[in-house]
């Protein structure tokens, strides 16, 4: 495939921004052959048509094959990405997600409660002196 050096230059190219759509994710980089050339052509890394990347295809569908796989989509059960069935079965995905996220935070909330009514009636400790560092200070792994 590759014969000459700018040859290998525009496959190294290529492969960098394939790495960097398969961080992205599916949602917000799909990968696909019209997707990669509208995002070298704004780059600036290619000026040529399409069939520029057709050499290249089996590059591409193994970087694809990789972010379906890293996203949990399953090429052949699932409706085909960006059609209205795939987001329907996606929205209910993110449904029962949030829902999970929801009963979890509720457990944990009593959890804390339980935690703070005891320390209250069997310490002298003040649970608002054990609050206050953590208020000041957040933490710096969540993000805003």
């Amino acid at each position: 495939m590759a014969k000459n050096a700018r040859s290998i230059k525009l496959n190294s190219e290529i492969e960098a921004e394939l790495e960097i759509m398969l961080t992205l994710g599916v949602e917000k980089a799909p990968i696909s052959a019209a997707t990669l050339y509208a995002r070298l052509i704004a780059k600036g890394v290619l000026q040529g048509a399409i069939s520029t990347l057709t050499s290249r295809k089996d590059m591409i569908a193994e970087y694809a094959f990789q972010q379906m796989a890293a996203s949990g989509i399953e090429i052949e059960s699932k409706p085909k990405y960006g059609t209205v069935e795939y987001y329907k079965a996606r929205n209910q995905t993110l449904i029962a997600e949030v829902s999970e996220l929801k009963r979890q935070l509720s457990e944990q909330t009593a959890a804390v409660a339980e935690i703070i009514r005891r320390v209250e009636s069997q310490t002298p400790i003040k649970v608002e002196d054990l609050i206050l560092p953590i208020v000041i200070k957040p933490m710096d792994d969540v993000p805003y």
